[in-house]
């Protein structure tokens, strides 16, 4: 049986081995609340992935560029030539896979919104953040400093350089914060001036109040945000 068994896997193509030894691709937690549930997925060259948690919406952060195929429920393909910093937004039930085209790993967040009814009318492709979140055919490139409102949810990025400071402080709601780049900020409104340090990849929640980061690093801070 030994002997059978090493004959049928010598026979094989070299692909399919390579194949049946890899590992399978894993979503590992960042960070989860009652509000979102952020998870990180690393993608080796040509590997395929199913979309986690796809019963809700969620939208994909690419940590590096990268080129990815996305595919829908009804097996419609999406491809994605992705850079770093840039947010795709999908409906519940509408993906059902990933895929790394790449030659290099790929490496990403997928953020779960978890409130039902928090996103309406969400893409309308008006502006060109809109456009590039919604994955519009005249998605452009994302500003260092965008915005865009998905209904009761607030998508945003943010780039600020060493020593760079918000104008004033600005209310905001229950946030995510999640790292593009190494990150270390510093909340000039909150009591005792909070300090945030993050990795990429990292992910820090926010509470709801009086917030005025300023980047107190020596590299600029590359962020996205996701306000509730």
């Amino acid at each position: 049986m030994r002997l059978k068994a090493l004959i049928f896997l010598l026979t094989l193509p070299f692909s399919t081995l390579a194949q049946a030894q890899s590992a399978p691709a894993r979503y590992d937690v960042i960070l989860e609340n009652e509000k979102i549930a952020a998870f990180r997925l690393d993608l080796a060259a040509h590997q395929r992935a199913p979309v986690y948690q796809n019963t809700h919406e969620v939208l994909w952060v690419a940590l590096q560029g990268g080129n990815v195929t996305v595919t829908r429920q009804d097996n419609s393909e999406q491809r994605l030539a992705l850079s770093a910093g840039d947010v795709r937004f999908y409906p519940s039930f509408q993906t059902k896979a990933i895929m790394n085209e790449g030659a290099t790993e790929f490496h990403g967040v997928l953020i779960q919104i978890k409130p039902r009814g928090l996103t309406w009318n969400p893409c309308e492709c008006l502006g060109k953040a809109e456009q590039s979140v919604c994955g519009c055919n005249t998605a452009d490139r994302l500003p260092s400093l965008w915005a865009v409102g998905l209904g009761g949810v607030t998508v945003g990025g943010t780039t600020l350089a060493p020593g760079q400071a918000f104008l004033g402080a600005g209310v905001r709601g229950d946030t995510l914060l999640l790292a593009l780049t190494p990150v270390q900020l510093v909340d000039l409104a909150a009591p005792g001036r909070e300090k945030i340090r993050l990795q990429p990849g990292e992910a820090q929640w926010v509470p709801r109040g009086s917030h005025k980061f300023q980047n107190v690093g020596d590299a600029p801070a590359r962020y996205v945000t996701v306000e509730f």
